[in-house]
C-alpha cells in the first residue's frame, strides 16, 4: 500500500493497481487491476518491426512467472515499491512511485527485452 495526505493505492502481490482512492472525493480510481502486463503473440504478415496485426488480441501469452516486490524507499517525501520479474526471456523492473502532496503515481519502467514476435501492453481501466 501506498500513502499521502491525498491518496490511498493498494496493490496485489503482482504489484498491479486494485484501488486507487481520491481521500478528498473518496472517489475509486480503479475500474480493474490497473499495471496489469499483458503479453500477445504478434507475427505481422509484412513488417516485423513496426506492423502490429489487427488479431494479436486473440493470441494472449501466459506470463505469469513469480513477482518480487520489495520497499526501497519510505521516508516523509516519497514512498517506493520495487517490482522485478521475468517476462519469458525478457527481464522487467519498475519503481512504483508516490510522493507527498502528490496525486500522481509514477512508474519507473525498465524492460531488457529478448523476445521475437511478442508484443507487450500494461492496461490501466
Amino acid at each position: 500500500m501506498l500513502e499521502n495526505e491525498i491518496v490511498l493505492v493498494v496493490l496485489n502481490s503482482r504489484g498491479e493497481v486494485v484501488s486507487f482512492i481520491d481521500k478528498e472525493t473518496e472517489r475509486e480510481f480503479a475500474a480493474g487491476p490497473m499495471n496489469r502486463l499483458m503479453m500477445y503473440k504478434d507475427v505481422p504478415r509484412l513488417f516485423d518491426a513496426w506492423d502490429i496485426d489487427s488479431n494479436y488480441i486473440e493470441q494472449p501469452v501466459d506470463i505469469s512467472e513469480p513477482v518480487e516486490l520489495t520497499v526501497k524507499e519510505a521516508n516523509g517525501l516519497r514512498a517506493v515499491i520495487h517490482l522485478k520479474r521475468q517476462l519469458l526471456s525478457s527481464t522487467f523492473e519498475q519503481d512504483i512511485v508516490l510522493e507527498a502532496g502528490s496525486r500522481r503515481v509514477d512508474f519507473v519502467t525498465t524492460v531488457d527485452w529478448h523476445e521475437l514476435h511478442r508484443l507487450l501492453k500494461v492496461s490501466f481501466p
